[in-house]
């Protein structure tokens, strides 16, 4: 480690050893000729525009990859240039400031307007660039671009202005190993996940069709609608407004079940809200949820409409909420069987066919109701079914918590080597 000292700039306190720089100083900043839609082919040379930088900055696939005939390509490397390795691109317009270096594998062509492409002209390092880009020093100064507006815009004249800490080539390198590290590291995570949770789906299409038998199980399997194993509830109409953090009742609001919860909620666990205090005594005898019952969503602004979780380990008094469908079984399953099944895409897709609406779809509780269900008889069977599910979630959790550990790491290492803070 090595004492800092800093001085004040225009962005703020920076090492003494470092300058305030604009980009300009060390890019080319520019554009491309806009390729019309026209233009568009099926294959050939790819084509990206921001929201593919974006899908690239996320790691997840291109909704439509899109790409230019070779001819064209050639016809614009020549007139305007492309990205060439080390490069960055920029996005300009929709999520600013969303950043991309070029790694040079293959050719490609970037959209006018869309994208900034910053030209290395040296000496700089690419990749520490990168991090100041979206770290708040550079970051608000692009994000303010917009303000005011109503479609904000980075434009290459503001690009060519932005300010950045600078320090020496050197220590610019071992900044951006330093973060490149945790960032592969991060990204490795993120993959092995995938891939659990793709392993975990294909045991899910397996287990919880018959298709595949545990070798100890060969009873018969039954279907039946819902309405012949369980009975629905009434549920609450309550606001997130007329909810609160803490109380004696709590409650299950869909929108936790679209976005927080999986399959199984372990009541004894999870961070529920509360019903406010001066509502409570509306539903103090009021029938609440008991172990293994099951609660749908039935709104979604897509196809996640009908999500479902499972309650475990209730001892507070739960109450069903807003947008919500509750549904107790008339006889035992086994603990969890039913939160796993009723997720599976063999259930699942009978729902899209009974909602309604545009924007936002709905199922309703006679709908939901006719839905079939096939389950083995034999609860040890489930059991063991709910159990190997059980244990695939549990791995697939520790990874994520491992993966939120190294993303608050990376934060901070970014916070201290950004800056200046550590050297």
């Amino acid at each position: 480690m090595i004492e800092t000292r800093f001085k004040e700039t225009e962005i703020g306190s920076i090492p003494e050893g470092w300058a305030a720089k604009i980009l300009g100083d060390f890019f080319e900043i520019g554009s491309s000729k806009r390729v019309m839609q026209y233009q568009w082919k099926s294959q050939g040379i790819p084509f990206l525009r921001a929201r593919e930088i974006v899908s690239l900055f996320n790691n997840t696939p291109f909704s439509q990859p899109i790409y230019i005939s070779e001819t064209l390509y050639n016809s614009l490397k020549e007139l305007y240039g492309v990205p060439a390795k080390g490069d960055i691109l920029v996005t300009g317009v929709g999520t600013l400031g969303i950043p991309y270096v070029v790694k040079g594998y293959k050719p490609f062509y970037y959209k006018d307007g869309n994208l900034i492409c910053l030209h290395n002209m040296g000496p700089i390092v690419s990749k520490y660039i990168y991090y100041q880009l979206l770290y708040p020093i550079v970051k608000k100064q692009i994000e303010n671009t917009g303000a005011g507006s109503t479609v904000g815009t980075f434009t290459i004249d503001k690009a060519r202005t932005v300010i950045f800490p600078c320090p020496d080539y050197e220590e610019q390198q071992k900044i951006a190993d330093a973060l490149t590290s945790v960032d592969e590291l991060i990204s490795g995570i993120k993959e092995l996940i995938e891939k659990k949770r793709s392993i975990k789906d294909g045991a899910m299409s397996e287990l919880l069709t018959g298709r595949k038998r545990l070798p100890e199980f060969d009873e018969p399997w039954v279907t039946k609608s819902l309405n012949e194993i369980g009975t629905i509830f009434p549920n609450n109409c309550l606001s997130r407004d007329q909810l609160c953090s803490t109380g004696t009742i709590r409650d299950i609001h869909y929108g936790d079940i679209l976005t927080r919860f999986g399959s199984i909620v372990d009541a004894s666990n999870e961070d529920l809200p509360y019903i406010k205090p001066e509502l409570e005594e509306k539903f103090l005898y009021r029938e609440s949820i008991e172990q293994g019952d099951i609660i749908f969503a039935d709104t979604a602004e897509d196809e996640t409409v009908g999500k479902a979780i499972e309650l475990i380990n209730v001892s507070d008094r739960i109450v069903s909420g807003l947008h919500t469908i509750w549904f107790r079984p008339s006889f035992k399953f086994a603990e969890r069987f039913l939160g796993y099944i009723l997720n599976s895409n063999v259930f699942h897709y009978q729902i899209p066919p009974l909602a309604s609406g545009v924007k936002v779809c709905s199922i309703s509780k006679p709908s939901l109701l006719n839905l079939k269900v096939s389950y083995p008889l034999n609860i040890e069977e489930q059991q063991a079914i709910a159990d190997i599910l059980t244990s695939m979630d549990s791995e697939i959790e520790a990874l994520e918590n491992k993966l939120h550990k190294y993303e608050q790491i990376k934060q901070g290492m970014m916070q201290q080597l950004l800056t200046g803070k550590i050297r």
